[in-house]
């Protein structure tokens, strides 16, 4: 199963605590198993569906987010591959626009960012297909909104907000409709990341 989940990992370069974090809730998984450690019938279950539910998904491309100014790679891949060229190169976002907080959906079709334009003082969020085409700006409050994540069937957003003066876990459909504050912690709720 080892050898199966480095190919699955990277075919979609996707990092293996990524994938243990993904698939069981257990981002040490692969490194268990290399290491020896066993798992369970159920566990190994969960790990064969899960990359199962994903085959369909994966786009036909590997594709990237690169931030020029700092000249670095942001997921799903770590680097540009040896056959990029620079025509391969597409700049998605409007270049007035400071964006932060990039998460691809599930099908690789789409992304979602936090993001502000020009002199604006808060951080929105943004969806815009993976060509750079149908930029549509989903939340616009008087506060900001940051770090971006989609549920596994790409419907639904989980992302931080300090709408409420602190910052805190909210949820909402992808249009941007059914928004709901998911915590209310007395502290500042950190970055959010839906499990898949």
């Amino acid at each position: 199963i080892l050898q199966e989940i480095s190919e699955f990992c990277r075919q979609r370069g996707l990092a293996e605590s990524t994938f243990g974090r993904r698939a069981v809730n257990d981002g040490k998984l692969a490194n268990r198993l290399r290491n020896g450690g066993r798992i369970t019938t159920d566990t190994l279950d969960r790990i064969r569906s899960f990359m199962a539910r994903d085959a369909g998904a994966a786009p036909s491309k590997r594709r990237m987010l690169f931030d020029p100014a700092t000249q670095t790679a942001m997921p799903p891949m770590k680097s540009l591959p040896q056959t990029a060229v620079a025509s391969d190169v597409r700049t998605i976002a409007p270049s007035s626009m400071n964006v932060t907080g990039v998460a691809w959906s599930p099908d690789a079709s789409k992304l979602v960012f936090a993001g502000r334009v020009g002199t604006a003082t808060n951080d929105h969020l943004y969806v815009i297909n993976a060509d750079g085409t149908n930029l549509q700006p989903i939340t616009n409050a008087a506060a900001d909104d940051a770090h971006p994540d989609w549920n596994a069937s790409g419907d639904w957003l989980v992302f931080n907000s300090n709408r409420t003066g602190s910052w805190q876990f909210w949820a909402m459909h992808v249009d941007g409709s059914a928004l709901q504050q998911v915590t209310t912690l007395l502290g500042q709720a950190e970055l959010v990341r839906w499990r898949r």
